[in-house]
């Protein structure tokens, strides 16, 4: 499950995804999913598509810098994330 916020002022915008996620190689994975997108003005129900990359580093962290496109019949929301993990190694 993913939350996106935009919190412009004019055009605050929200979203909830449950995503399926498939590893294409070690570094690289793709995702798609369904969810729903709740702006200023409506909510409606969309579908969006990603892809994320892993970085290992310092054989504690792992960076994983992401793409997101979500789209519903009204709205488009086009997010970029780096995350950075820490193992318990």
């Amino acid at each position: 499950i993913d939350y996106m916020a935009i919190p412009i002022p004019k055009r605050k915008t929200s979203s909830i995804m449950g995503y399926y996620k498939k590893p294409i190689s070690n570094s690289i994975t793709v995702r798609g999913g369904i969810g729903y997108i709740k702006t200023k003005e409506n909510s409606e129900l969309g579908f969006g598509v990603g892809a994320n990359l892993t970085f290992p580093f310092m054989n504690k962290f792992t960076l994983n810098p992401a793409f997101d496109l979500i789209i519903a019949s009204n709205n488009m929301l086009i997010g970029l994330n780096i995350n950075l993990e820490m193992s318990k190694n």
